[in-house]
């Protein structure tokens, strides 16, 4: 009988360390992604005016939206991740860029048919096609000393 008592008590602690482990495995692992998505603004301005990601972490936390052992630096990792996902998807005229609403697609407009239009006959043949579509398929990339154009062949223009 002391046997079967013995028996049971492992599988209750089994079952016990098993249902832990569960729960620990079943926490949510875009707790961090989630929260900075839902409060990108707030973080946004709490920055702004000054405020550590360890002060931020430890308001979320308190509110129950971060898990009481969270880290500061997985969340500032979330925010910044989800800051240039909205930068990459907010439209240039959003974004401050253009100086009259709206001159950012006229003007993408009109150098996409400048771009478009057939080369000039017999001028420049295959290597001015080439220069035409290299051209097309470059991205214009912000590097904080000013905007670079850079093309898929590895070249890149100021």
């Amino acid at each position: 009988m002391a046997s079967n008592t013995r028996k049971e008590a492992v599988e209750r602690a089994v079952n016990g360390l098993i249902n832990e482990e569960a729960a620990i495995v079943s926490a949510d692992p875009y707790r961090y992604s989630l929260t900075a998505s839902a409060a990108f603004e707030e973080i946004a301005l709490l920055r702004e005016k000054g405020m550590r990601f360890e002060k931020i972490c430890a308001a979320f936390a308190k509110s129950g939206l971060l898990p009481p052992d969270a880290k500061p630096h997985s969340l500032s990792q979330a925010f910044l991740r989800e800051r240039r996902r909205r930068e990459k998807t907010m439209p240039a005229a959003a974004a401050g860029d253009a100086k009259k609403p709206g001159a950012t697609e006229r003007d993408r407009d009109a150098k996409f048919s400048q771009k478009t239009e057939p080369a000039a006959t017999g001028f420049g043949g295959e290597a001015a096609e080439k220069e035409r579509i290299r051209k097309l398929t470059g991205t214009v990339v912000d590097t904080g000393r000013g905007k670079i154009i850079k093309h898929t062949d590895g070249s890149f223009e100021f």
